[in-house]
Formats: structure tokens, sequence, C-alpha cells
């Protein structure tokens, strides 16, 4: 996995609804965002939103120009739209750990934006990590070929990028439909946000084994839940189970199960 917040790029979540928009169109529109430069995940989905659509963006000034393209273009077919910023991350799951109901240490990464330092990146940094990050079982020997430069360089600079954090773990590309899972996006609007309920839904995750990931976000939600389940009636459960440990602190709650990814990336393209 390649952290961005290393690289200077901030992580936004744009959820949506769409209304009144011809098939001509929905697929334009899906053309758009799977071509914009600062799109790292887009995904359809069926339930609170159709559309999760996941930004790297180093500058506010750039956010502000890519959605005002976006509405102008197509804002009168938004609607429902869940926007916000990822602050931390809570938890890390696994889906093994899914399959296997038994728990597993992990280290948890807590990166905020507000408290990263940017790294530069010369030209060969850039391009072994665009290699990377679409395949990762690739040895050094390999990248080196592509790269028409030694084992040596290639062995050296992915050594710093691991040791500066920029490449922080190797990540399976899981078909979940394989194993009959589906997996749902959870989006929490919380009263009371404290030290507290961080620290008993952390435990609650750790427990149902249920989440792929949880973050802290800053915007139309407080916090986002990726979850994996067999049926709907697993995925009831772990609603249920929330709902009766937290549900008095939760505001309200939004979900959409992924149907299909349409773009997913690891280094952002700018």
């Amino acid at each position: 996995v390649i952290n961005p917040t290393k690289l200077g790029f901030q992580t936004y979540n744009f959820l949506f609804e769409l209304q009144n928009i011809s098939y001509d169109k929905q697929i334009e529109l899906e053309k758009y965002l799977i071509n914009s430069e600062y799109t790292k995940f887009v995904s359809l989905a069926s339930g609170s939103w159709e559309y999760q659509v996941t930004l790297f963006i180093k500058d506010l000034n750039v956010l502000n120009l890519f959605l005002e393209d976006l509405n102008q273009q197509y804002g009168k077919y938004i609607k429902n739209n869940n926007f916000h910023l990822r602050a931390k991350t809570l938890y890390v799951g696994s889906f093994l750990e899914v399959l296997s109901k038994k728990t597993i240490i992990k280290n948890q990464s807590k990166t905020s934006p507000s408290n990263s330092s940017s790294i530069n990146l010369d030209e060969l940094d850039s391009k072994i990590l665009e290699i990377y990050s679409k395949d990762a079982s690739l040895s050094v020997k390999e990248i080196a070929l592509k790269l028409n430069t030694t084992f040596e360089k290639v062995r050296y600079k992915l050594d710093k990028l691991k040791k500066d954090n920029i490449i922080s773990s190797l990540e399976a590309n899981i078909n979940y439909t394989t194993f009959n899972y589906n997996k749902y996006s959870l989006a929490l609007k919380i009263n009371s946000y404290t030290k507290n309920f961080e620290k008993e839904l952390k435990k609650f995750l750790i427990e149902t084994k249920n989440s792929l990931y949880a973050i802290k976000t800053i915007g139309n939600c407080d916090i986002r839940i990726e979850i994996v389940a067999k049926n709907q009636n697993e995925f009831k459960n772990f609603i249920l189970e929330l709902r009766k440990k937290f549900g008095e602190n939760i505001a309200y709650s939004n979900f959409a199960i992924q149907l299909n990814e349409l773009k997913k990336v690891s280094f952002p393209q700018q």
C-alpha cells in the first residue's frame, strides 16, 4: 500500500446518487471519473448512494476546480452527495480474518494529514512507485529491467520508500465474490465523538471480525466502515449488534453494497 499523505496528498471520499440521467450520460459520467487524474477509486454501488469515489488531492484549489468542473458538467444529475476528508485510520482488518474468524494482530496506521510531513520524490522514485502500485509481486530485478537501471539502485530506492513509510505494506486485491462475500460501505454520523467511544468502537470491530477497515472522517459523516458479509442476514446482524452497542450515540447511518469496481489505483497520477 502506498501512503499518499507522505507524498503531500489528502484523501477525500465522494458518495452520491443520480437523478434524471440517461444511460449515455451516465456512461459519460463514469468515463469522466475513471479518466480523471485525481480519482483513486471509483465504484458502482446500490443503497444510500450509487457511486463511491475516492480522490487524491494535494491542493484545496485543485479540489475546488475539480468539484466546480464536475458540478458544471454533471451537477444537475447528482443528488444526496456525501463528501468527507479521511482524517485517520481507526482499524485495519483482514479478509483472511473474516474467513477464519480468528484474531490476527496487526499494526494500525493512525496517520492524519495534519501531522504528516510531505516527502519529495525524484523521477526514479516516481517510476518505481508507478510500477509497484500496479504489480507489487514484481521482483527488484524485474523492476530494474523495466526501468533500464541497476538492481542496486532499485533495491536502495525501495528500501528508502519503505523506511519513509511511503510504501507501508503489501495489499492483495481480493475478489470477495469468489468466496460468495459482498462488500458493504457504512457511513455513520455520531452524536458525541469521544476517546472512549473510539476505543469501544475499535474493540467492537476487532470482536465482530467483519470489517476490513474503519476511518475517522471530517465532513458529512464521522466514520466510514468497510464490511464484508456472506449474505444480507450477516450484514443485518452486524448492524443490529452495532446499534445494540452504540445506537443512542448514532445520529444516523447510511450504507451501500459495492457492485463493481471501475477504477482502483494506489499511486497518484498527478
